[in-house]
């Protein structure tokens, strides 16, 4: 039979007529087992195809309410003055009656009569036009509403034969553990993950100490603490933030020192030659080229010294209304900009060093001057 039915080999053939003999002298049961094997894959195949089409049909058909929304959809487009000619041509379309008679008809009706012939022919089109409109509705709500429906009335037993046969298979690809894993049920014994919290950096560098030295101590990588110390990441981004920021203001500030060294310069050169005259009646009198260029030098750093205390008392005097509004909007009290008696000294010695640089050239340039030119010099 097999051979002649399926093109199978001789020795298939005696395989499944061995098979078929060994079945017969069996109980009912193994038959049932059988032919219910061989009409599985069918059934659920049905039952799919019939419950999509189930849903399908659900989709496709409009209720009361839909009917009407998309009979006020249709109506919307359509002028007062073309109602008429619109019930005529719908009802003609849908009936065997002749436009004539139809027109007829419309005209002999009262307002009313003509409202419900209106809303009668846009009901009818509104049928024909769905499809189109129900992308515009709820479909899926009412397939579950009728889902709802369907299943008040079924047994447990019903719906498990339900879903067997619904789906693919008869079995889920995920276990009892993995569903709960992907619920979001955890066991205490066994955790994926554990969250520390501390309350000072110490105690942070502490607890990862504590956790580099277990890894150091374990030899199989996979008995290893992984962790992530998100402080220590946090902070690293904040300084480089910080750094990069700090170059900035730092080559902002290199070039306003240039640019003030330079001024410092040039007014000191002004000065000499403004007082080429006092330089030659200063060699005159007996005084070195030495002296000279120490007056000037001088100068400069009683000029960087007052610039610097300038400095460090105008940053003084800001610190107060900076601190005050930083205190009234972060609510911190013990929040506040300070200049330390040491960084102040600090910048006075650095301003009175870029003031002494600054002037050496022009200092040494009135030494060198001709004593005997310089008094000549008016």
């Amino acid at each position: 039979m097999y051979k002649e039915a399926y093109g199978a080999s001789d020795e298939v053939s005696e395989m499944m007529a061995e098979h078929l003999r060994q079945i017969a002298h069996e109980d009912e049961k193994a038959l049932y087992a059988l032919f219910a094997g061989m009409l599985d894959t069918p059934l659920r195949s049905e039952y799919k195809k019939a419950g999509e089409a189930k849903f399908e049909a659900i989709k496709s058909t409009p209720s009361d309410a839909e009917l009407d929304a998309v009979a006020g959809l249709i109506l919307l487009n359509i002028p007062s003055s073309g109602y008429r000619d619109f019930v005529i041509s719908t009802l003609s379309s849908a009936t065997s009656m002749s436009g004539d008679a139809l027109g007829v008809w419309y005209d002999a009706l009262d307002t009313a009569g003509r409202e419900a012939a209106l809303m009668s022919a846009a009901r009818s089109l509104a049928r024909e036009r769905y499809p189109f409109y129900a992308a515009q509705f709820s479909t899926d709500r009412k397939c579950a509403a009728a889902l709802d429906e369907m299943l008040a009335d079924m047994t447990e037993a019903a719906l498990a034969d339900a879903y067997l046969r619904f789906v693919d298979d008869g079995s889920s690809p995920s276990s009892y553990s993995e569903n709960l894993t992907r619920l979001g049920v955890a066991d205490p014994e066994s955790p994926d993950s554990i969250s520390i919290y501390v309350g000072t950096f110490a105690d942070k560098d502490a607890v990862r100490a504590i956790i580099e030295e277990y890894n150091a101590s374990v030899e199989n990588e996979d008995d290893r603490i992984e962790y992530t110390d998100l402080v220590a990441m946090l902070m690293s981004s904040v300084t480089i933030i910080l750094d990069a920021i700090t170059y900035v203001l730092v080559a902002f500030v290199s070039i306003s020192l240039v640019v003030s060294s330079i001024m410092i310069g040039i007014i000191t050169y002004i000065s000499v030659l403004e007082r080429t005259k006092e330089i030659g009646i200063l060699r005159a009198v007996g005084a070195s080229k030495r002296d000279v260029s120490r007056v000037f030098n001088a100068e400069t750093l009683l000029v960087g010294f007052a610039a610097g205390m300038i400095g460090i008392t105008v940053t003084l005097l800001i610190c107060i209304p900076i601190n005050l509004i930083l205190r009234a909007l972060t609510g911190i009290s013990t929040i506040g900009a300070v200049l330390p008696l040491g960084a102040a000294a600090l910048l006075v010695a650095i301003s009175m060093t870029l003031t002494l640089i600054a002037g050496l050239l022009p200092s040494r340039v009135a030494s060198r001057k001709d004593p005997v030119v310089a008094l000549r010099t008016e």
